[in-house]
Order: structure tokens, then C-alpha cells, then sequence
């Protein structure tokens, strides 16, 4: 992202060709987001248990996956000729990561957790909105004696 070229990082312009980038920010952008901060933010909630990171790390799986075959699909060619092995690495390294999550996401245990989070947020959620009706209601009754 600091370098949109890609030269400080050795990436030729030739892996541009046959998508819609004229540099490398926008998709160092969107691996910094997709590869970086979402997993941050999915690690905290599958730490603090929220009943949405569940949800959140099948996304995160799903968007691995489509990076991987987008790129695959658009820069395979010139990426692989100039560095097969790397490509290679990389490409599976990628790939076991996002079959993992998919895989670990889908386990009985996990989404019972999740669920069970969920199921704990709603309650929260209903009976902070009766303590509100509550008091509203309070409030606006006469006093009688």
C-alpha cells in the first residue's frame, strides 16, 4: 500500500494486465482488510465468545476462497512463471488456511456455541428492552395513594 507500483516488493506491472488495477493499491487494500483486520476482529470475537464471529469467520473462510481463485484466475500465469515455487506455497498455504476455517466452523460443537451465545444476546436484549417498557410505563402513570 505504500508503494502502489509493487516495486519495492518486486511485483512486476505484467501482473496487472487482465485485471481491472492500474496499481497495487486497491488490491493491497483489500488483502490488508480481508487478510489482515477481519481476522483480528473474528479472533476477538471468537475469544470473547460474541455471537456474531461465527458468522464472521465463515466470511472470512468464503473470502479466502474467492481471493485465492480470483487471483489464481487473473495473475496465475505471470505470478507462477516468475516464481513457481512461491506461487505454489503460497496458493496452498492460503488454501488449507481458508479449508480450515470452513471446515472448523462447521463442527457441531462450535455452532452450538455460537448458537448458544446468540441465544444468550437475545435474552440480554429482551429484557433490557422490558426494563425500558417498564419504566416508561412507570413514568407515566399517575401516583395514586
Amino acid at each position: 500500500m505504500l508503494d502502489p507500483s509493487g516495486e519495492s516488493l518486486s511485483f512486476s506491472q505484467r501482473y496487472l494486465e487482465g485485471t481491472p488495477f492500474d496499481s497495487f493499491l486497491v488490491p493491497g487494500l483489500v488483502l490488508f482488510v480481508v487478510l489482515g483486520l477481519l481476522p483480528l476482529v473474528v479472533s476477538y470475537g471468537l475469544l470473547r465468545g460474541r455471537s456474531w464471529s461465527w458468522l464472521l469467520s465463515v466470511a472470512l473462510g468464503v473470502g479466502l476462497v474467492i481471493w485465492l481463485a480470483t487471483e489464481i484466475v487473473l495473475v496465475g500465469g505471470p505470478l507462477y512463471s516468475d516464481a513457481p515455487v512461491i506461487s505454489l506455497f503460497l496458493w496452498g498455504f492460503y488454501g488449507v488456511v481458508a479449508a480450515a476455517i470452513l471446515i472448523l466452523s462447521q463442527v457441531p460443537s462450535v455452532r452450538a456455541q455460537y448458537r448458544e451465545a446468540e441465544a444468550r444476546h437475545d435474552v440480554a436484549r429482551t429484557e433490557a428492552a422490558d426494563d425500558a417498557f417498564a419504566r416508561r410505563r412507570e413514568g407515566r402513570e399517575p401516583l395514586s395513594e
